[in-house]
């Protein structure tokens, strides 16, 4: 096994930091979350279980605190909410790449599924993108389409985002870490 690439994490979601955690060709030093998220209790056991280090921070001046006197990893991955600052951002060697649960330029911002399932869009899909000051506007390094049922909710969408995610990652993380 080549070395492992160094990441760092700041998301809500349990599930995409698990799968990350699992990942033996990752390592992540340090993983961030809100406090007030419904799932920190979550997080933090996923955090406990696997020795990752961790801070619940509710903003990116939080964040920093923490961030700045940790050597710098390769890469940051972001599945978050809130609008990170520049220091944070570019504080890996390789800045930041957020995940986005949309096929951008379509549907920016935080509520992506809420505008598809009212202009009731047949597909959707998960971006990433490299994550700059402007919201949902970095360069786009992967996409991929699932299907949108007539019938599906929040959860089916979340379910199949979160496997969009890890299919996306599994075909094109390592590649962005170096950079092909």
């Amino acid at each position: 096994m080549s070395r492992k690439h160094q990441i760092v994490y700041v998301g809500s979601n349990y599930q995409i930091l698990e799968y990350l955690a699992q990942r033996e060709d990752l390592e992540i030093t340090a993983a961030y979350f809100q406090k007030k998220h419904g799932y920190t209790h979550y997080l933090v056991t996923i955090c406990e279980l696997w020795g990752i280090t961790y801070c619940c921070a509710d903003n990116s001046d939080e964040i920093w605190a923490d961030l700045q006197h940790r050597e710098a990893a390769e890469l940051g991955i972001c599945c978050y909410f809130e609008i990170l600052k520049e220091k944070v951002f570019s504080h890996p060697q390789k800045g930041f790449i957020n995940v986005h649960p949309s096929l951008l330029p379509k549907y920016k911002g935080r509520t992506p599924w809420f505008h598809l399932l009212k202009n009731n869009e047949h597909y959707s899909g998960v971006t990433i993108h490299d994550l700059t000051a402007q919201i949902d506007a970095g360069n786009i390094l992967a996409q991929r389409a699932f299907p949108v049922n007539f019938n599906d909710n929040y959860e089916e969408l979340k379910n199949k985002t979160i496997e969009t995610i890890k299919a996306l990652f599994d075909d094109h993380l390592v590649d962005i870490i170096e950079g092909n």
